[in-house]
C-alpha cells in the first residue's frame, strides 16, 4: 500500500493491523466520507478489547410482505 499512497490514505493503524481508504473519499473536506487527520489513529500501539468474529453489526431485516400471496 506504501506505494500505492497516491491513492490510498492510512486511516488506522495498531501493531497488529492497518485500514486504508481512498483519498478522493476520505481525504476530500467536501466528501461525507472525509475522515480529519486529527481524528485518524496510527501508531503501534497494542489493540485493546475484543469482538466477536464476524465483527458485523447484528441485523434482523425488517419482515416484508413482499413474498404474500394475494388471495
Amino acid at each position: 500500500m506504501n506505494s500505492q499512497q497516491e491513492h490510498w490514505s492510512l486511516l488506522y493503524q495498531d501493531e497488529l493491523a492497518q485500514l486504508w481508504g481512498r483519498k478522493s473519499k476520505y481525504d476530500d473536506a467536501k466528501s461525507a466520507f472525509y475522515l480529519d487527520p486529527k481524528h485518524r489513529k496510527v501508531g503501534n500501539f497494542a489493540p485493546r478489547g475484543f469482538l466477536r468474529w464476524p465483527a458485523l453489526p447484528d441485523y434482523r431485516p425488517e419482515p416484508t410482505h413482499a413474498l404474500a400471496t394475494k388471495n
